[in-house]
């Protein structure tokens, strides 16, 4: 390999059996990968030229899906969001609040990983349980772990409300298993 990264590829695969690319959105800093069933609606989207400040991820990202993608009352929105930047330093505790610990009815927001290509390091956030998108997320810092970057995973907990529920019925709620490996 040349070293070069080719970061849509990277998710490309990582997203194979599972998401379908889908033709551009008219934006070109955007990719997106979907799956789209009578019960399921999933995304995964690539910001390229991203920023690594937390709020501005927050709007470009809460935007993007917003204009290209619809929930419906019988079958919410998920995804994930991969945003390439210039420098990752340590996952910063600002990202926390994008990634939902809960549905949220403008679609759920299950992870977000930061990935420096001039840097080799990327930095994951994902929630506290496991979802259709998650084999991607893992997949795809498994992929970048593979090409020497330095990996930082982080798993948001869940809130006061989701503790007590999930004590009560764990089997309802699988929990994300955060597998991958550290800087």
């Amino acid at each position: 390999m040349d070293g070069r990264l080719d970061l849509a590829a990277e998710i490309g695969d990582s997203a194979a059996g599972r998401l379908l690319p889908i033709e551009s959105s008219g934006d070109a800093d955007w990719r997106f990968w979907e799956k789209r069933s009578l019960n399921l609606h999933r995304v995964v989207g690539l910001w390229t030229h991203g920023s690594s400040s937390a709020r501005e991820v927050g709007v470009e990202a809460r935007g993007a899906i917003g204009k290209g993608f619809r929930g419906a009352w019988w079958r919410g929105l998920g995804f994930g969001i991969v945003v390439e930047v210039r420098n990752v330093e340590s996952y910063p505790e600002a990202f926390l609040p994008l990634v939902d610990g809960r549905e949220n009815r403008a679609g759920t927001w299950q992870w977000v990983i930061l990935v420096s290509a001039t840097g080799r390091k990327a930095a994951g956030l994902h929630t506290w349980i496991e979802g259709y998108p998650s084999p991607v997320y893992r997949g795809l810092l498994e992929r970048l772990d593979e090409r020497g970057f330095a990996i930082e995973s982080a798993r948001k907990d869940k809130d006061g409300l989701m503790k007590l529920l999930t004590a009560a019925k764990p089997r309802l709620f699988p929990d994300f298993r955060n597998d991958v490996r550290r800087a």
